[in-house]
C-alpha cells in the first residue's frame, strides 16, 4: 500500500485550494420545471447569439456551458477574468487583470487569444458587427472597432458612461451617464456619434432594455418617487424609441429593476416588493398587472418565449419554464400600446 507523508497530504490540499471547485450541469432538481446548469455563484451570465450556450465568470475564470448537453468549457484562467461578451461569430471578449491593470482580450472558437486594449474592462459586443463598447476605471465609455485590414482595434472616447446595451440590429446603443449632473439614458449610433439624451429628466434613469423589434425600450426611474431621503421607489417605464413618449408600467413600493423583454413582448424583472432586488423574485409584467414566479434571483433573462435563465438562484445558474406557472399567471399576453 502506498503511504503518504503528512507533508504530501498538506501539499495536495494546498494545491486544491488554488483552483475553483466545479460541480456541473444538469443535476436533477425536485422541481421538474427547473434545470440546474451550474453549481456555484457565477456572475455576468450572457446568452450566445444562437441561444445554445451561456458564458459567465465564476471565481474570476470564464466558462461556457452548452444549454442542451450541459458540457462546460474553461475559456480563461487569466487573473480576475470577468465580464464576458459574445461576438456575432461566437468569439468571446472579456477583461482580466494584467501586470499593469485591466486588459481586454478576445478568445476565438479555436481557443486563440488576442489582446485588443489596455486599461479597459467590461466589454459589450455588438450583435451584428465587430464593435465593442467598454469603459475605463474613470467610468469613461469607449467604442472599439477594427481597422480595414481587421488586424488592429482602434478606440474612440465617448465620454462618461456605463452599462451600454446594443440594439438588436446593432445600429445603435443605449448607456447610462452622469454627464448632465444626474443619471440619464443616452443613445448613440453604431459609430459612436449622434449622442442624444433620451430621458432628460431631473430624477435618475437607469438600466435600459430593448424590445426585440427595437421600437421601444424599458428603463428604471424614480421620477415619480414621493418619499425621502433617498427616493428609492424606482419603477419601470416604457419609452417609444422614435416619439420618446413615456408610459409608466409598474406601481410597486420599492425598486423594480433589471428588466428583460421576450420576443412576444413580455417583460420580466426583479421587484423589491417581493424581496430585496439583490435576492428578489422574477416578476412578469403582463396586461393584467404583475405576476410573481416563486424563485429568488440576482438577474433574469428570457432564454426563449417559454423559459427564463436565472442567475443567482441559491448560488446556481438555472433555467425555469414559465408556462407551468400559468396557475399563477393566468393571462399572459403581449404588452400592446
Amino acid at each position: 500500500m502506498r503511504k503518504f507523508s503528512l507533508f504530501s497530504v498538506v501539499a495536495i490540499l494546498c494545491l486544491l485550494t488554488l483552483f475553483p471547485t466545479v460541480v456541473m450541469a444538469q443535476d436533477p432538481d425536485p422541481d421538474p420545471d427547473l434545470t440546474v446548469l451550474w453549481h456555484g455563484d457565477a456572475r455576468d451570465v450572457v446568452i450566445s447569439p444562437d441561444r445554445k450556450k451561456i458564458v459567465f465568470s465564476y471565481s474570476y475564470w470564464i466558462y461556457t456551458v452548452d444549454l442542451e448537453s450541459g458540457d462546460y468549457t474553461l475559456i480563461s484562467s487569466d487573473s480576475r477574468s470577468e465580464h464576458p461578451t459574445w461576438s456575432p461569430d461566437g468569439s468571446i471578449a472579456y477583461s482580466f487583470y494584467g501586470d499593469n491593470g485591466y486588459v481586454l482580450a478576445i478568445v476565438n472558437s479555436a481557443g486563440d487569444k488576442q489582446i485588443i486594449a489596455d486599461d479597459l474592462y467590461w466589454p459589450t459586443w455588438s450583435p451584428t458587427a465587430n464593435r465593442i463598447l467598454a469603459k475605463d476605471l474613470a467610468q469613461n465609455l469607449y467604442l472599439l472597432y477594427q481597422d480595414q485590414d481587421g488586424q488592429n482595434w482602434n478606440k474612440t472616447l465617448l465620454g462618461q458612461g456605463s452599462n451600454p446595451v446594443w440594439s438588436p440590429d446593432g445600429s445603435s446603443f443605449l448607456f447610462e451617464t452622469y454627464r448632465d449632473g444626474n443619471s440619464e439614458i443616452y443613445r448613440g449610433d453604431k459609430y459612436g456619434a449622434n449622442l442624444v439624451n433620451l430621458t432628460n429628466h431631473a430624477k435618475a434613469d437607469y438600466a435600459p432594455s430593448w424590445s426585440i423589434d427595437g421600437l421601444w425600450i424599458v428603463f428604471d426611474s424614480n421620477r415619480d418617487a414621493n418619499f425621502s431621503p433617498y427616493d428609492r421607489n424606482y419603477e419601470l417605464y416604457r419609452m417609444d424609441f422614435y416619439t420618446l413618449d413615456v408610459t409608466r408600467l409598474t406601481f410597486d413600493v420599492g425598486l423594480d429593476a433589471f428588466s428583460d423583454i421576450s420576443q412576444e413582448g413580455r417583460i420580466i424583472y426583479l421587484s423589491e416588493a417581493a424581496g430585496l432586488v439583490v435576492s428578489g423574485k422574477p416578476t412578469l409584467l403582463v396586461d393584467t398587472g404583475v405576476q410573481l414566479a416563486s424563485i429568488n434571483a440576482r438577474r433574469i433573462y428570457w432564454l426563449d418565449n417559454h423559459k427564463i435563465l436565472v442567475e443567482g438562484y441559491d448560488n446556481k445558474i438555472v433555467t425555469l419554464l414559465v408556462d407551468p406557472y400559468d396557475f399563477y399567471l393566468p393571462l399572459i399576453a403581449r404588452l400592446d400600446y
